[in-house]
């Protein structure tokens, strides 16, 4: 309500103001599915539910452009959720902290790994770790 010398000051009591009666007449919403028609329904309602969806989709709209960026960097290859425990045996110590030795040839043997999966089955990971870091099952040696 505006009113009064300022914008946001309160407004005074008026001349035309509601009465007691008319102001519980105007918030009785007992039966107002018979007082009123959808149309009116939906011409006082509509500006409350543009400014909930407006709330609700800017609290949300950042999590659903990184959940459709996930959907769209999978989309050819998805990623694995879990290796097969022969294969991660096989190479025990190149799964436990390949990511930390060299992240660059991790990086290339988990896309190899996809790769084969998906789409080009002659394709050998194997060939993208690192000869030294190759069939070892222990850390014994090897420089962190």
């Amino acid at each position: 309500m505006t009113g009064g010398y300022d914008r946001f000051c309160y407004r005074l009591p008026q001349v035309n103001a509601f009465t007691e009666d008319e102001l519980v007449k105007f918030f009785d919403a007992k039966d107002y599915l018979n007082r009123f028609s959808l149309s009116e329904i939906w011409r006082s309602g509509k500006h409350r539910l543009t400014c909930i969806l407006g709330i609700y989709l800017g609290f949300l709209a950042p999590f659903i452009f990184v959940w459709a960026e996930g959907l769209w960097r999978n989309r050819l290859e998805p990623m694995e959720p879990a290796i097969p425990l022969d294969d991660y045996f096989k190479h025990y110590v190149w799964h436990q902290v390949g990511h930390k030795i060299d992240h660059h040839a991790y990086q290339q043997y988990c896309e190899a790994r996809r790769t084969k999966k998906w789409r080009n089955p002659d394709i050998n990971p194997e060939d993208y770790i690192p000869p030294e870091f190759r069939n070892l099952q222990s850390f014994d040696g090897i420089k962190l």
